[in-house]
């Protein structure tokens, strides 16, 4: 007996040394979860690190290769109804440090979802608790289009780095840093404006509400109003430059006729009650539904129904993250998503904010077993949409084909061809276009003969020969044309020169002509 009870204890001491153990390694989780999502992105992009990249991104590393080369006017001229030049800078910052290349631009975006996570992180902690902020950091910066953006940086990541930014310093009364940083956004994207225009709308509403005299409330409104002209003046110069050279703000794929800007197009369409369109159902799909999105929707509106009732927001600044948070989501949405262009998934990343952010809210109040069902299936999810194009429901929609790999059919009218770029898994053609001109590169081919459209080859492959030294993947040394498609009568022009065929199902090859 004595034995027995002796091997018990011996056996419940090494059980609890073993708890105590997991327990804190997942505490050491918990506090540098701002951590994972950037190794989480190293992880499953470390085959593709330097990989020229294709489509918008490539026009994206164009535009800022063009900056660090020649300056803003070049970059204008290039594109003459372009978006405000912020990124274009702070690739061109980091290509004079790290050198001109596709590698240095992954760097920049690994940066910024680092700089992302830890700030969401922070403000969850200071205002909720450290699960709260561990778990919605982890669920959005490993979010399928939020790793992907950040791999090759565009403009959507960088305004959900500027939301979570302009949040905490909102919400923490830092109101000159807010000023600053709202004002910066400017200097972004145009719909990066619908951001400090929701705050501006929200704080004078909750002004509008407080029982004071009129004339109280007017002043409050007015002082307010001065936060917002640091961007106001910031817009009017950028303007004025735009003018100066004879560019305007990006109206480049305006799907309506129209004689009107960018901006009073959509404030007519609000106005005239056109903003449910097919463009705004599009891109919800796109942020709600698309590659195994919908299961986290579906859970975060039962997890809603059954919690409705629960007092969430203890705090003032509780109350004021949800209801700002809510407000800038329902403003962008009604702003950035129903503008009559292509309707790419990255635009509705920071609506993923909001739904991240609840789901997290909710599951964190039901019972232990159901907690970890609900993390577990979302996790694993996350993990399984970051790399292929396996949802059901975005399936039975229509797949394509693309250099051997199977992508759902979001290519289509009106998301066009950049509606493939919701995963990594976009990666694996990519990376074998880029072999496929490196190949021809190191043959001294005259001539491609491929399928010059797809994933926009022949544009890179014009852009790679304008600054060589910014694509040393492809190494071209002399002009490269890309065609489609020789008839049989043309095949007698194309003698003396140097012919790579294409063959997505095999290697290319050399024609002697």
């Amino acid at each position: 007996m004595v034995g027995q009870h002796a091997t018990g204890n011996y056996t419940s001491s090494r059980l609890s040394i073993l708890h105590r153990s997991f327990a804190r390694i997942f505490d050491i989780l918990i506090d540098y979860a701002y951590t994972i999502p950037p190794v989480f992105l190293i992880i499953v992009t470390y085959p593709y690190w330097g990989q020229t990249p294709a489509l918008d991104p490539m026009i994206m590393y164009r535009q800022s290769t063009i900056l660090f080369h020649g300056g803003i006017l070049p970059t204008i001229r290039d594109a003459p109804f372009i978006h405000p030049p912020l990124l274009f800078l702070v690739n061109a910052v980091a290509f004079f440090f790290f050198g001109n290349s596709p590698t240095t631009y992954n760097g920049v975006g690994l940066a910024a979802l680092l700089v992302a996570s830890y700030t969401l992180y922070r403000t969850l902690r200071d205002i909720w608790n450290k699960h709260l902020a561990a778990l919605a950091t982890l669920l959005l910066f490993c979010n399928p289009q939020v790793i992907i953006n950040s791999f090759y940086l565009n403009y959507d990541m960088v305004i959900l780095v500027f939301l979570v930014f302009v949040l905490r310093t909102y919400i923490l009364g830092k109101r000159w840093v807010f000023a600053l940083v709202c004002a910066a956004m400017v200097t972004l994207k145009e719909t990066a404006l619908a951001i400090p225009l929701a705050f501006f709308l929200y704080s004078s509403v909750a002004i509008g509400f407080h029982r004071v005299a009129f004339r109280t409330k007017v002043h409050a409104i007015s002082q307010n109003s001065l936060i917002y002209l640091p961007t106001l003046l910031l817009f009017l110069i950028w303007q004025g430059i735009l003018q100066g050279v004879g560019a305007s703000e990006w109206r480049a794929h305006i799907f309506e006729e129209t004689q009107m800007s960018s901006y009073m197009l959509t404030l007519t369409n609000v106005i005239t009650l056109k903003i449910f369109n097919q463009y705004f159902l599009q891109n919800i799909f796109n942020t709600f539904g698309l590659n195994f999105q919908w299961i986290l929707t579906v859970d975060t509106l039962i997890l809603w129904i059954v919690y409705k009732y629960r007092r969430f927001a203890q705090t003032d600044k509780q109350k004021r993250f949800i209801h700002t948070l809510l407000w800038i989501s329902v403003t962008y949405g009604l702003l950035a998503l129903t503008f009559p262009t292509w309707t790419i998934p990255r635009y509705g990343i920071p609506l993923l904010l909001c739904l991240v952010f609840f789901f997290s809210l909710f599951v964190l109040a039901t019972p232990r077993i159901l907690k970890i069902l609900f993390i577990a299936e979302v996790i694993a999810l996350t993990i399984v949409a970051n790399v292929s194009s396996l949802d059901p429901l975005s399936r039975a929609l229509g797949t394509t084909y693309i250099r051997g790999e199977e992508f759902y059919a979001n290519d289509i009218d009106p998301n066009g061809p950049d509606g493939l770029f919701y995963n990594t898994q976009i990666l694996h053609p990519i990376t074998k276009q880029n072999a496929l001109v490196r190949f021809a590169s190191e043959q001294h081919a005259d001539i491609l003969i491929a399928n010059c459209d797809e994933l926009k080859l022949a544009e890179r492959i014009e852009s790679a020969f304008s600054f060589p030294s910014a694509y040393p993947q492809y190494a071209l040394t002399q002009p490269l044309a890309c065609v489609s498609a020789v008839a049989d009568p043309e095949w007698d022009l194309l003698r003396g020169y140097t012919v790579v065929l294409d063959r997505p199902n095999d290697k290319p090859v050399v024609l002697s002509l």
